[in-house]
């Protein structure tokens, strides 16, 4: 029995040492290189030029007053800017105040493009979050100016519907004889067809020749043109009355965006604004800012006589705080959303 079992006991080691060596028999597999994996280097966006240098500067995109007298003038202005603070300026000129809004509210972050917008290009402008206001229009010390809705045979907006005649204006896009009147009937709750036809004139002056002569039965014209007629007995407006009118509204403001510089913002300020200061020294025989330096002052110079052919008979004046809040109300009582509008 004991020789039986050692029997099996040994065949059964030598079964196992048989597979062992089966296994062990074959060819012994080459070995495999193995590439170790490197990192991928991070890419980093590249940093963009800051704002005011010579790769990136401030534009100023504006509709000028005389095209053809601010054409030649531009790269002036901008010298003119660029060398009194320091940072690299360029002057733009377009012909809408849809260009004006569509680049200083373009979405490329990395460029400064300030405007000048009239007041429902600033309503646009502001309520895009694109640019704050920095100065505003004016005009003799008026810092803005009503629109007023006259008529010489109706009494009222209601009373005008009945007398089926025309409304008079200067265009469509024209923004004292039409956007701003339907803006105004807005506020009122009114709808714009109470105005009628609208007949397009060449001039306020015109409109209300018009008027005087049946062919319209009212018009919208700014208060200072009505106001200067009125005082000078004209005709034109004798029997006129103002029907509505909208609150004082800024002549057009000068918006910079918040990506340039507090600082370079406050003197850029500091130096448009010298135009106004400058005229009004030189109406009362006053004497210069004396905190200003010699070369400040004669870039204000400079500037202020560039000004007529970009901005008329405007002059240009820092808005204090509060100083567009009766332009935000109003545009805020027409309920519209002025984010989602263009020009």
């Amino acid at each position: 029995m004991a020789r039986w079992l050692l029997l099996i006991a040994l065949s059964t080691a030598l079964t196992g040492c048989g597979a062992l060596a089966s296994q062990q028999a074959g060819p012994t597999p080459r070995p495999t290189v193995t590439v170790t994996p490197m990192s991928t280097p991070l890419v980093y966006p590249s940093t963009p030029p800051p704002v005011g240098s010579f790769e990136n500067p401030i534009r100023w995109v504006m509709v000028p007053a005389d095209s053809e007298a601010a054409e030649p003038l531009r790269e002036v202005l901008a010298a003119v800017l660029s060398e009194t603070l320091g940072a690299a300026f360029e002057v733009e000129l377009v012909t809408t105040q849809a260009e004006v809004i569509e680049q200083v509210c373009s979405p490329l972050l990395d460029r400064a493009v300030m405007g000048t917008v009239d007041a429902v290009g600033y309503a646009i402008v502001s309520a895009r979050g694109c640019a704050m206001p920095a100065l505003r229009l004016v005009s003799d010390g008026a810092r803005g100016d009503e629109v007023l809705i006259v008529a010489r045979q109706a009494e009222s907006l209601e009373a005008a519907r009945s007398l089926n005649l025309p409304f008079c204006r200067l265009s469509s896009a024209d923004l004292e004889s039409w956007v701003l009147p339907l803006l105004l009937l807005r506020t009122l709750r009114q709808d714009e067809s109470v105005l009628g036809q609208p007949l397009d004139r060449r001039s306020h002056t015109e409109s209300l020749r018009t008027i005087s002569g049946g062919g319209c039965w009212g018009a919208a014209v700014p208060g200072r043109v009505f106001d200067a007629l009125r005082a000078a007995g004209d005709p034109l407006v004798e029997g006129m009355r103002v029907l509505e009118r909208t609150p004082r509204l800024p002549f057009g403001v000068v918006v910079i965006p918040a990506s340039v510089p507090s600082n370079l913002r406050a003197r850029l300020t500091a130096l448009l604004e010298g135009q106004a200061r400058l005229s009004a020294s030189a109406a009362l025989e006053a004497a210069p800012d004396p905190g200003a330096t010699p070369d400040f002052e004669a870039a204000v110079t400079s500037f202020t006589d560039l000004a007529p052919a970009f901005f008329g008979s405007f002059q240009l004046a820092a808005v204090d705080a509060g100083d567009l809040e009766v332009a935000d109300r109003f545009f805020a009582q027409t309920r519209l959303d002025f984010a989602r509008l263009g020009r």
